[in-house]
Parts: structure tokens; C-alpha cells; sequence
């Protein structure tokens, strides 16, 4: 139910100003457009992550060139290393 049909049920004696419900009608607009925008933003989300998904499990499948170590790199990095690795790659990427 919404807003406006709420407020049409109620008693009469009580009757809104036409300024009212064109507020309430713009409203109603404005939060059906924000549905629709948030339904396509969620759509164009969850695509993303599928493809992702699936690229992943195409790399498993089929483990190349990106799955090797660096040439330098001999056994797992320590704390400290992936840190420096991670803050490296944000400000390169600038996030």
C-alpha cells in the first residue's frame, strides 16, 4: 500500500491540502525511480561478480602465466611484504 492510498483513507474532516498530495505523487516518483536504479545497479553488480567468478574458475582450470611466482620470489611473503605489496598497488592505482 502505499503512501498516497494511505492517505486517502483517511477520514475526510481531515483532508489534506492539494499541495500535499502533489508532494506525495512527486514522492512516489522519485522512490520508483530510485527502485528501478538500484534493481539495474544490483544487475549490472551481480554480472560483474559472476564474470569474475567465472574467469577464476577458468584460471584454475587452466593455471598460465599469471599464476607464477615473480622471478625473485622464493616461498610466501611475510606480513610485512604483503603490506608493502598492497599500500605499492593502491597508490599506484590511486584507491
Amino acid at each position: 500500500m502505499g503512501i498516497l492510498a494511505w492517505m486517502r483513507r483517511r477520514a475526510p474532516k481531515d483532508e489534506a491540502p492539494q499541495e500535499w498530495w502533489e508532494r506525495i505523487r512527486r514522492l512516489e516518483g522519485e522512490m520508483e525511480q530510485l527502485q528501478l536504479a538500484w534493481e539495474e545497479t544490483y544487475g549490472k553488480v551481480r554480472r560483474a561478480l559472476a564474470n569474475l567468478a567465472r574467469k577464476q574458475a577458468l584460471e584454475l582450470e587452466q593455471p598460465g602465466e599469471s599464476e607464477a611466482p615473480p622471478a625473485n620470489h622464493h616461498g610466501p611473503l611475510s606480513p610485512q611484504e604483503a603490506g608493502r605489496l598492497l599500500r605499492a598497488s593502491r597508490a599506484h592505482y590511486g584507491r
